[in-house]
């Protein structure tokens, strides 16, 4: 960014909490190694955008300018403006997601590649209805992202979050316990997944009152069951 820019910007950032201008400050001099001074607007830019939402929205713009250094270390410039508008379209639509998307992407992004990145995006909103528990529930997903893309690929981790949709249509407290539970559950079922992910959907449109004895009972038995018969046990 040139000095013009740089004392534009100190000047909106006085209005702003001291933790999002110390942040701005200690993130700056790593983007300028990778980006251009179109895209360093850019980035200051959608911090000042999101920290004008409402004063609830600095603890974003803080964990944007956070990660930044971290994620401009995993993706190429191009990529990181696509996160960054990913990121930023998100808040503004949501901005109860914001600080969970943010946070979570440096331990999402090691993992995922960077074309799923808005389809990511897309299914911690789509847990989303406007209610804190919803909101809650989201994210818990964005949070637990990269424990799960460490166990399942991306189309089983959309059809694991449509499981997720359609049990906190009966329960969000459910739904967000069989998001913990399933976190254990999943290393145990190694290359069942979809059979569990399956069976799990199937449940829920058959009986979802039984879905947290059937996790717990999961948990207690799996591992009791050879990995070569494990197959057999869930059909």
């Amino acid at each position: 960014m040139d000095n013009k820019n740089i004392t534009n910007f100190n000047k909106i950032l006085k209005t702003c909490p001291p933790d999002v201008k110390d942040q701005f400050t200690k993130s700056r001099p790593h983007l300028e190694e990778c980006l251009n001074q179109e895209q360093m607007y850019a980035w200051a830019d959608s911090g000042i955008k999101i920290a004008s939402q409402s004063n609830n929205s600095w603890d974003t713009t803080v964990n944007l300018f956070r990660v930044s250094p971290i994620i401009i270390g995993m993706l190429k410039p191009d990529d990181f403006m696509n996160w960054l508008d990913t990121g930023v379209d998100l808040t503004i639509q949501y901005p109860v997601l914001g600080t969970g998307y943010f946070s979570a992407s440096p331990s999402v992004l090691r993992i995922l590649p960077a074309t799923k990145i808005n389809d990511w995006a897309s299914l911690g909103s789509k847990l989303y209805q406007g209610t804190w528990k919803s909101g809650t529930l989201s994210n818990r997903f964005f949070e637990s992202s990269g424990d799960l893309l460490e166990q399942l690929d991306f189309n089983q981790l959309t059809r694991f979050v449509d499981f997720l949709n359609i049990v906190a249509k009966h329960s969000y407290d459910l739904s967000s316990e069989c998001l913990t539970l399933a976190l254990r559950l999943f290393p145990l079922v190694g290359n069942d997944k979809d059979r569990f992910i399956s069976l799990s959907l199937n449940l829920v449109e058959t009986g979802w009152r039984q879905l947290k004895a059937f996790y717990d009972a999961s948990l207690k038995s799996l591992p009791r069951v050879d990995a070569s018969q494990r197959k057999r046990f869930l059909d």
